[in-house]
């Protein structure tokens, strides 16, 4: 009977003991936990960084039932004076970051975590719109790899760990210094870092699959926009996503589109001046050292794959002459002209348009020459003299539809280890073809109108250098009629009968020989002109003498 009598009042005990816990934990929870929340932050960070970083944290607010830690006004600046000690030993980084948010905070912890000294188990870290300040300057005697293990050994020591299933920067503000060089700063708005499943133990310090001990980890940006250095071209990226544990790079809708319309560039460069407009559709890169790419130190990368779009050329030859020179700006001359390192073993693409418009001042008009559906492979893109030394050749191997009619093909071979005097070669095959698809060129640029053809194949070999380009041209046809065009009162082509009866008669040959006779080429290289004309302007010349019969 008495124990009876006495189970009520057990319960009435036990539940007096939980609403007292209760009680406590939920009116003196900041007073009791604080202190030691911010000391185990403040040693984590102290320990982690080798006394590099001070974190600070203004107020904390701890609830123990809801397993939330909250925090505001919190800061990681860099000592200066254990700045200066480290680089005197020769231990201090080459970035060095501050961070300064307004809010924190980690769920998941149980109660234990808020004593325990040695271990942490928490469910998210969660800063909301953290501002990062990225310093870049290289030091000499900083490897380029990171010891994990001694990184272990900093936070945690043997036998202790933590543990968080989820790291979330969102809609971080970062900006990067780069103190080297031109002294580029860099800045990214909206920018989202989540890491996820990480273990800071002796056995994830040795997982060389995990990314600053997380298993998976992603860093996003959407919709990126900056200026180019000398304000004539919009930058934009619709989104970008890297996967540093994977070393993987996604990005898409990248443009570098003309502030000014083809009229007004032109004016304001105030001569001829190319100008670009670019889309790619999506840049894959995989194997790549993206924090050194982001830093400018370096392009490591084992492939960038670049899927549809267009690049798109234009050059209004009416206006002056350009007084900029160029020379030493083949693509193997530029490669070794980049003021980082380069080691690309291949750029890979598949559906990109490449059209170049020009206008003639003879003609007053536009013509366009145009390659669609383009696809090609370049291969040891790298200004690294051990590996030129290793293989000197960068070769490309592109193919094309020609005019959208014709199959192009060619490859290219510039020698690395020969850039200072720009050697090179360009194989070619075209072909067959309707000719008339050449007016969209031919008529404004030769002012010459194809009334009918049918290249059957051209082959071209073309050797050169900074000073010449040599050419081996075949090529054979059939069926050739075409007029000369003058220019009206009205600015519109028109055909010259007289001329056009002298070209067909006595000028050009109507069908070409076959088997298709070899003709020798040699154009002297101009300064001012692409390295695509000094390959173009052989293989034309070849072509002449083809149709000429010289």
């Amino acid at each position: 009977m008495q124990l009876k009598r006495a189970a009520p009042i057990a319960a009435i005990i036990v539940v007096a003991i939980v609403l007292s816990i209760f009680l406590y934990l939920r009116f003196r929870k900041s007073t009791d936990f604080e202190p030691l929340i911010k000391e185990k932050l403040v040693t984590l960070v102290s320990k982690a960084t080798n006394g590099l970083y001070i974190l600070s944290i203004s107020n904390i607010e701890v609830d123990v039932l809801s397993s939330t830690v909250t925090a505001s006004g919190i800061s990681m600046l860099p000592d200066s004076a254990r700045m200066a000690e480290l680089d005197s030993a020769r231990l201090l980084p080459d970035d060095i970051f501050k961070l300064t948010v307004d809010g924190l905070t980690i769920t998941g912890l149980s109660p234990t975590d808020f004593i325990d000294k040695d271990n942490i188990s928490a469910t998210q870290l969660l800063l909301n719109a953290p501002n990062v300040h990225i310093t870049h300057k290289k030091r000499n005697y900083n490897e380029p790899a990171t010891d994990t293990s001694n990184l272990y050994e900093r936070i945690a020591g043997n036998n202790k760990s933590y543990a968080l299933q989820n790291l979330l920067l969102k809609d971080a503000h970062i900006t990067h210094s780069n103190l080297d060089g031109k002294k580029q700063e860099t800045v990214f708005e909206h920018v989202t870092v989540s890491m996820d499943d990480i273990l800071v133990s002796a056995a994830a310090a040795a997982d060389s699959s995990r990314f600053l001990f997380a298993k998976d980890a992603t860093i996003s940006l959407k919709n990126y926009k900056t200026v180019s250095p000398d304000k004539r071209y919009n930058i934009s990226i619709d989104s970008l996503l890297v996967k540093p544990g994977k070393r993987s790079l996604l990005a898409s809708n990248i443009k570098y589109s003309p502030r000014l319309s083809k009229e007004q560039f032109g004016k304001a460069a105030g001569m001829m001046k190319e100008r670009y407009d670019v889309h790619f559709k999506q840049i894959t890169a995989t194997n790549i050292d993206w924090w050194t790419l982001l830093a400018n130190d370096g392009m490591q990368a084992e492939q960038v794959s670049i899927d549809g779009g267009s690049i798109q050329v234009y050059l209004d030859r009416r206006l002056p002459p350009p007084t900029e020179t160029k020379m030493g700006k083949y693509p193997h001359q530029l490669v070794k002209k980049i003021d980082m390192p380069v080691n690309l073993r291949q750029l890979k693409v598949t559906g990109l348009l490449v059209k170049y418009e020009e206008v003639n001042p003879k003609s007053g008009q536009a013509g366009i020459v145009s390659f669609h559906n383009c696809t090609g492979l370049v291969k040891n893109i790298t200004n690294d003299a051990a590996a030129i030394e290793k293989d000197p050749l960068m070769k490309a191997h592109a193919e094309a539809s020609f005019m959208n009619e014709g199959a192009l093909k060619a490859d290219f071979t510039f020698n690395l280890a020969r850039a200072a005097t720009g050697d090179f070669k360009v194989t070619a095959e075209l072909g067959p073809m309707n000719g008339t698809q050449l007016n969209r060129a031919t008529e404004a640029l030769a002012m010459v109108k194809i009334e009918e053809m049918q290249l059957d194949k051209m082959e071209a070999t073309v050797t050169g250098n900074d000073k010449v380009g040599n050419g081996n041209i075949r090529f054979t046809y059939h069926d050739l009629k075409i007029s000369a065009l003058k220019k009206d009162d009205e600015g519109d082509l028109k055909k010259k009968g007289l001329l056009s009866f002298i070209a067909n008669s006595f000028v050009v040959k109507r069908d070409g020989e076959t088997p298709a006779k070899t003709y020798e080429t040699q154009y002297e290289r101009d300064p001012y002109r692409s390295f695509f004309n000094t390959v173009w302007q052989p293989v034309s010349m070849g072509i002449l003498k083809a149709v000429k019969g010289k």
